[in-house]
C-alpha cells in the first residue's frame, strides 16, 4: 500500500535485485513492472513510468 502522494517504503531490504509490481485500479492504465536494485546502506527508488486515467 502506498501513502496518498503514492509513497512507499520497505525497511531493512536484503541487497539485491527486486522485481516490483503494483495493481493498478479500474480505469487506469500503464507498466506496473519495475526493477530496482538495493545496495547496503543506501536508499533506492523505484522508477515507475506515469499511469494514466482512461477516458
Amino acid at each position: 500500500m502506498t501513502d496518498g502522494t503514492g509513497w512507499f517504503g520497505f525497511a531493512h531490504a536484503a541487497p539485491g535485485r527486486y522485481l516490483l509490481t503494483v495493481d493498478l485500479p479500474s480505469g487506469v492504465v500503464g507498466v506496473p513492472v519495475s526493477t530496482v536494485v538495493v545496495r547496503e546502506g543506501r536508499i533506492a527508488e523505484a522508477p515507475f513510468a506515469p499511469f494514466r486515467p482512461v477516458r
